[in-house]
This record gives C-alpha cells, structure tokens and sequence, in this order.
C-alpha cells in the first residue's frame, strides 16, 4: 500500500493551527534607532484569536508599527520585546496595557534576529479576582481601613531606618459596647464609619490609616516627628468634631500619640507607647470623658419616656436614705445613689409602644419588659467604671424567696445593695399613680413592704425606709441631680 508523505501538506496543517490556536499569536519587527536601541515595533502576522483578545484587527494593524496601533503603549512592552528580538533569549512575563485595559501573560521568543513572536493569553479576569481578594485581606470590611493583617504583613517596611522618625497615633471609640448594647450594632456601625472618615480625611498620601480592633483606630506616620504628630492630633480632634454629629454627637473619642526616633524601639513597641499614652489620657477626666456612654444611654431612655428619670431620680435618692439608715458608710451610699440611677437603664432596649403602653402590659409583653434587667447587665458590665453595679442591676427584681427573676436566686445571694434597690425602686412604684391602678399613700406602700418582708424584700431595709419616712416629709424626695 502506498503512504502519501506529509510534507507537501505541511503549510496547510501549520495555517490551521495558526488559526485554531486559542492563544493569541503575533509575529512582529523590531525597529531601532540611530544608537541601535529598541524604539517602535511593526505588526507582520496575527492569528484570529489575537484579534479577539486584543481587539485588533489584522487588516487594520499589519504593516503598522505599534505607536501607530497604541499612541498609548507603555515604554517596558519596547524595551523587553526588544531585547528578547536582538538577544534571542525567550521570556514569560505578566503585564497591563493601557490602551487595550487588560492584563496579558506573554510567553515571547525569536524566530530570527530582529523579529519577535508572542503568544498571549487574556487573564485580566484572574488578575482582578486576586485584586479584590487582597484588597478583602488588607482592608476592614465596613471602614475600608488597612487592617491589622496588613501591618503586620508590611511591618518591614515601616522598621526600615529610612522611614524615621515613625510617629504612632491611636484614637479609641469610648463605651462602643455599651452603644452597642444600648442602640444596636448598626448604630455602633456608624460610629465607627463616622470615625473613619474622620481619621481618613486627616491622613496624607504618606500616612497609613488602620483600623486595629473593633473601636481602636490608628495612623501611622514614616518621616514625621513629634510636632508633626501632634498638628495631626488637633486635625484629628477637629474632623471628629465634624463627623460626630446629631445622634452621635455626645460620642467621645480618645486620642494618644508616640515618636520613635530610634531603630532599636520596634514599631509594635511604639504603638504600645501610644496606647498607654490615650489611656493615661483617658484617665484625665473619668466624669466627662469615661461614663460619657452611660449618660448617652441614660439621656436616649428618658428621651423615650420622660416617667424614666423621673422614677430614676426618686430612686436614687430613696437608695441613698435606706442605706444613711442603715449607717452605710458615705462610700456605700454614694454606690447606692448610682445604682438608684442607673437600675432601669436596660428598658432602652424595650419596644417603646410596650415601654409607653398606657394599659397593664399582657403576659407576652410582660415577658419582653423583664429583659430590662438583663440588657441592663450588659451595658454596664460592658464598661469596666459600672462592670461594678452591673450584677446589681441584674438582679433587682430578684426574690428573698427565689421568685423573681431573671435568674431565681434567693436569700443572701442577693447582694445588699439590690436588696436595698428592690425596696426602694417598689416604694416608688407603688407610691406612683399608673394609668391602670392608683397610687398607695407611702403609709400603705410600707404596710405592702412590710407585708411581703423575708419573702420578697429585706425586712432590714424595709425597716430602714421606714424609719426614714417617720422623721421626713415623704414627698422631699421627688427631684434628685446626680452626675455619672
């Protein structure tokens, strides 16, 4: 049997193949100036998936240098197609062209001296993929912040001796679990938004703006010294003055600051020292700048329903008179105030058409309402001035006989001061006029005390309340002014 050769069909097969490639494919001439330095190249041949890719047209391009294709073309695609054209050494590599918006991998040789051949391939959706997903690794989701992954994966950079002075600045939400608690994340949410725009606005293109932790901001500052980082500061103090407005306004924010001058402090030592300089001066002023997130919280309940602060008031003054009565010491009875104060803080949690209901509430609402005490506990447990009272609150509608709740404990693992807080918060309760029963005179709001003494309240703070009333007017109680 006779075998036709192949060779005769040879060009055929290499043109299908040319032209069935799935890579693009592009013979060019390399054109050098007077120095002999590459300068411009000229399309010869490309294949059908070139034009695809690239969206060049053979028809249109073939015989015309590349400057007259892409005006635009970046100077590294001559100077690297050039040296693979007179040295002969292929070469893989990865770039962007501007002009066609896409990245390229670029596989290119030289099929003689002169000329160059590339075969690419389109992996723009591949390099815009690994794009976002560093972008999601380096940044904070919500602020679009550097992160704390991204500082420490580019620390080299920032102990470089080069980059000194380093100055550190660090900047602290005040009280944001308590807001959390207290208003819900997404209010939180936009703190912290509020926070980051300010911090962003104040940074310059050499500075570096993270968020650290969930209310911890920093920036950090290469080639800035002292004076520098503390003209940022007042920028700083000033935005947050701008971006903290209307419901956020009464948020405060902490600010502390670091220089390092020398190489042998480590950056991550540095902003240690920043930290403890923003909690020294957190230690300033602990009245207007500390408990600044519980008045926040106490000023948004009475905002919902005036009955609040003034039951708050009367309490706190009642908690103060039981515990004289009791010869506390003036420590105890200034605790006893706060507490008075702050027992129903939790009811900012509670759905305000159950909290305003002017009708006795219904077992299912009735059961919403006695979460207070719970959502009380975390607010103030969430801050280290009130974690104190927070158990107290927690369990102020506790019984001596373990019917209360939320957690049906009794006898002395009720603490004294919810005893005296229980006494007090239903003396006032039960002396006030409801839009669905009347108000007992103090005479018979004791006689109820009394009656349900050992069982639900202290008998020694029952009694106690009860002296007290017989020596006072029992209507002087009625306004009290306390600060947190």
């Amino acid at each position: 049997m006779r075998h036709e050769s192949p060779a005769a069909d040879q060009p055929d097969v290499y043109k299908l193949l040319f032209e069935n490639m799935t890579q693009g494919f592009a013979l060019h001439q390399i054109i050098l100036d007077a120095d002999q330095k590459p300068v411009n190249y000229r399309f010869l041949s490309v294949n059908t998936a070139f034009e695809a890719l690239t969206g060049l047209q053979g028809e249109t391009i073939l015989g015309k240098t590349v400057s007259e294709v892409l005006p635009g073309i970046e100077p590294y695609w001559i100077a690297t197609y050039g040296e693979i054209a007179l040295t002969g050494i292929p070469k893989r590599f990865q770039n962007y062209s501007a002009d066609i918006q896409k990245y390229y991998d670029v596989w290119a040789f030289s099929p003689r001296h002169g000329q160059f051949a590339t075969v690419i391939s389109d992996i723009t959706e591949r390099v815009e993929l690994e794009k976002k997903l560093k972008y999601v690794y380096y940044h904070d989701a919500m602020t679009h912040l550097f992160n704390q992954q991204y500082l420490y994966d580019h620390m080299p950079q920032f102990e470089n001796v080069d980059s000194l002075p380093v100055s550190i600045i660090v900047a602290d939400i005040n009280g944001l679990r308590i807001i959390n608690e207290s208003f819900g994340f997404a209010f939180g949410d936009e703190i912290l938004k509020s926070v980051a725009r300010a911090v962003q606005t104040v940074c310059e293109a050499d500075f570096t703006a993270i968020r650290l932790s969930g209310d911890d901001f920093m920036i950090l500052m290469t080639h800035s010294g002292h004076d520098a980082a503390e003209q940022l500061t007042q920028q700083l103090e000033h935005q947050l003055e701008i971006q903290l407005t209307g419901e956020i306004s009464r948020v405060s924010v902490t600010i502390g600051h670091y220089t390092k001058t020398d190489d042998r402090v480590s950056v991550l030592q540095a902003i240690k020292n920043a930290d403890q300089m923003m909690r020294q001066n957190k230690m300033v002023d602990v009245n207007s700048i500390q408990n600044a997130p519980i008045a926040m919280v106490l000023q948004a309940l009475y905002e919902k329903n005036q009955r609040e602060e003034e039951h708050s008031s009367r309490v706190s003054k009642l908690c103060a008179f039981i515990g004289t009565a009791m010869k506390l010491d003036s420590e105890a009875i200034n605790k006893l105030r706060i507490i008075g104060l702050v027992h129903d803080i939790g009811k900012i949690g509670i759905d305000d058409a159950i909290l305003n209901k002017p009708a006795r509430l219904n077992p299912e609402e009735f059961e919403v309402m006695k979460k207070h005490s719970e959502i009380g506990f975390r607010i103030l447990s969430a801050y280290q001035q009130t974690a104190e009272i927070a158990y107290y609150v927690l369990s102020h509608h506790e019984f001596l006989d373990g019917h209360g709740y939320p957690n049906g404990i009794k006898g002395d693992s009720i603490p004294l001061f919810t005893r005296i807080l229980s006494v007090a918060d239903s003396f006032d309760a039960m002396t006030r006029k409801r839009p669905y029963s009347a108000a007992k005179s103090p005479q018979e709001a004791i006689a109820e005390l009394k009656r349900c003494a050992g069982t639900q309240f202290d008998s020694q703070a029952v009694d106690a309340l009860a002296e007290h009333l017989q020596q006072y007017n029992v209507d002087e109680y009625a306004e009290v002014s306390l600060n947190l």
